[in-house]
């Protein structure tokens, strides 16, 4: 099979099993860590790193989108606004005590 990297997002509702389509990243990725984050007035989901063909899926990416499910949109930060040592690409992400760690 091919492998190819999408901007295509969709929510699954695990009670109904309903399917929504969501705003479309702004960057094609595969390989993600992807996070939940909901505290105060903060509910987002970050899609961390993965490849895409840019770079002929050879270098992880080193940027970071932070979908608002308010707004249903998106927003991009560089690895060194949101202090991401290096490139990350099919690795785990978590929230621990308010924090994220990738």
């Amino acid at each position: 099979s091919f492998y190819v990297a999408k901007t295509k997002v969709f929510s699954i509702d695990a009670k109904t099993g309903t399917i929504d389509n969501l705003t479309s990243m702004l960057t094609k990725r595969g390989d993600v860590a992807a996070v939940h984050y909901n505290h105060g007035n903060i509910d987002a989901a970050y899609i961390i790193g993965g490849f895409n063909e840019a770079n002929n899926f050879c270098a992880p990416l080193t940027t970071v989108e932070r979908y608002n499910f308010g707004s249903d949109s998106w927003t991009e930060s560089s690895s060194d606004q949101i202090n991401l040592c290096s490139a990350r690409v099919d690795k785990a992400s978590v929230v621990l005590s308010l924090i994220l760690i990738s």
